[in-house]
């Protein structure tokens, strides 16, 4: 009984040999999957580096976040870029939409120019948000290596991680166009204009702006929608003026024609009504009627806004104007 025990457990042991040979080459697949994801996380929290002496000697000394620097053409600077061309593009949604601020009250004893205020610190936020996305650029900017220009002539490409070469470099180029972008004012002209050099930098890196052909497709499209909605804005505030120009044209056209009538162009403006003498120029004046857009026979000539302001577009909601207004661009990029 003591021999069959044994024949057992010997029998027993063998079989758990075995199954530790049969695991063991998936155990050292796991190790090895696991090293290799340790080893690229962390090459990718480590900076790049020129020598052994920029090595910071302590991970807890606060100034190594000042020494990182960033690899042009890695995973990190690339997301980055594509996060930050999103945001180009919300930076320039938001801009034409300060022209739909201006707009017609109705509410008023008489028709007067109004300023959407609620609208105003809305996008104000929005832009001021979009500011600190272009601050961060910069700061990026400040951190991110380049290939240095002859050794890319020679075919090396090797790639310059001094701080202060890049610093330098930086501020001869492109430093005061990223500035110029990030300051609170409308810079429609040059925030289109960095567009271009990051839509090429990400090209020349990954090969293709989108990764499948729906992206591309969206991507155009979404710079079509931007084109209408850029000519649209433009539309309403030239509406918005041509409406005013035709008050004030007739509000001279009365002094004109009658000696003891005034004209304050103040009083167009709803802030401004509450006066009496507001109130006696609006009662005297024709401004109003041979301004009206839906009257036939008027002399005014509103050309291509006529349609827009007998429609009601300056009085009408928000929504409304916006959608009008890109719908008329649609209309003139066919």
């Amino acid at each position: 009984m003591e021999q069959d025990g044994n024949i057992q457990d010997k029998f027993k042991g063998a079989e758990q040999r075995k199954a530790v040979r049969f695991m063991s080459p998936e155990r050292e697949k796991d190790k090895k999957l696991e090293k290799s994801v340790n080893r690229m996380l962390l090459s990718l929290s480590k900076p790049i580096i020129n020598n052994p002496s920029q090595v910071p000697s302590s991970p807890k000394d606060p100034t190594n976040c000042l020494k990182l620097i960033l690899d042009p053409g890695g995973y990190i600077l690339l997301t980055w870029n594509r996060a930050f061309l999103m945001s180009c593009f919300i930076a320039l949604c938001i801009d034409p939409l300060f022209f739909f601020l201006p707009f017609v009250d109705n509410t008023y004893p008489y028709l007067c120019i109004r300023t959407d205020q609620h609208l105003a610190c809305v996008l104000t936020i929005l832009r001021c948000m979009v500011d600190m996305v272009y601050l961060i650029n910069i700061i990026i900017k400040f951190h991110t290596a380049y290939v240095d220009p002859i050794s890319e002539v020679l075919g090396k490409g090797e790639l310059i991680t001094d701080p202060r070469l890049i610093v330098n470099r930086y501020l001869r180029k492109g430093f005061l166009i990223d500035l110029l972008g990030a300051l609170p004012f409308p810079q429609y002209t040059i925030r289109v204009y960095l567009i271009i050099p990051l839509s090429n930098k990400i090209i020349k890196v990954m090969g293709f702006l989108a990764r499948t052909a729906w992206a591309g497709a969206i991507y155009n499209l979404l710079l079509y929608l931007l084109a209408s909605h850029v000519v649209g804005a433009v539309y309403y505030l030239l509406a918005m003026e041509r409406q005013a120009t035709c008050w004030q044209s007739q509000c001279l056209a009365d002094v004109a024609s009658q000696n003891n009538q005034t004209c304050n162009f103040q009083y167009l403006e709803c802030r401004n009504t509450g006066s009496q003498d507001s109130q006696n120029w609006a009662n005297n004046t024709s401004a109003f009627a041979n301004c009206n857009a839906a009257t036939k026979g008027i002399s005014f000539n509103f050309g291509i806004f006529l349609i827009a302001l007998q429609y009601g577009l300056t009085t009408t909601s928000l929504s409304e104007k916006y959608f009008y207004s890109l719908w008329w661009g649609f209309q003139e990029l066919r």
